[in-house]
């Protein structure tokens, strides 16, 4: 099931089960001790790998403002939303079950702020320190560099001094897309919030995006939206204002 959530920031912590996180049409890896972060206005869902599903802590925060960020927004749209692999599981966890327990009651705010003031230190510092397998040097180098119209997927092999082919091969084997349709599908995804959280024309999202033309923009939002970007920016604005 993927839904879009219009006026709230939401934070899971997975506790069991593995599988994807789909945000924007781009699926995300996830396993137990991860954190996920979805900003307000994100279309996104959960799919796991087994029937036995995911056990996860989901928590909703709104009147979230963090510098130079869109109000309830707390990952860039160029770093990856999932946190793995940090170091601070422990405190992450104990924080998400702390809230949790202050949930019903209202109380514990500071916790809150807490959880928040670390996962956005943590997703902006995450990677650099330990070495990562080609796949995930693939992703995590698209979705810092997918608005640059030249990014195409044998420079990031370049960029990484990898082979093209293993890399294709990995994120493949880890995303279910080849390199470019990862890259595209992410360059949908952020067109998709410009088209809803802002009023620039479908041209300067283009190009915001990474596109290299509007009309190459049009096609392929059309193949994987199924709607032209102008029309999606109408019906999706009619909903929202619906509340539907």
């Amino acid at each position: 099931m993927v839904y879009t959530n219009w006026d709230r920031l939401e934070l899971f912590w997975i506790m069991e089960g593995t599988g994807k996180y789909i945000c924007n049409g781009i699926v995300y890896p996830v396993r137990p001790g991860d954190a996920v972060v979805c900003n307000s206005g994100m279309a996104h869902g959960m799919k796991s790998d087994t029937r036995n599903g995911f056990r996860c802590i989901r928590i909703e925060a709104q009147q979230v403002q963090f510098p130079h960020m869109q109000e309830n927004c707390l990952v860039p749209l160029s770093y990856y939303p999932v946190i793995h692999r940090t170091g601070q599981e422990e405190r992450l966890e104990a924080l998400f079950f702390r809230i949790l327990a202050a949930y019903q009651r209202h109380t514990d705010t500071n916790a809150l702020w807490e959880l928040l003031a670390l996962l956005c230190q943590t997703i902006q510092g995450q990677f650099p320190a330990e070495p990562l397998n080609i796949g995930w040097q693939a992703v995590w180098y698209m979705d810092r560099h997918y608005m640059e119209c030249e990014l195409k997927p044998d420079a990031v092999a370049d960029s990484l001094g990898v082979n093209q082919y293993s890399m294709a091969r990995t994120v493949k084997q880890m995303t279910g897309y080849t390199p470019l349709q990862y890259l595209n599908r992410r360059r949908v995804g952020a067109a998709q919030s410009l088209l809803l959280q802002t009023e620039d024309s479908v041209q300067e999202i283009a190009a915001a995006a990474g596109f290299d033309s509007t009309k190459r923009f049009s096609n392929i939002f059309l193949r994987q939206i199924g709607v032209l970007p102008q029309a999606y920016r109408s019906i999706l604005g009619e909903r929202r204002m619906s509340g539907s």
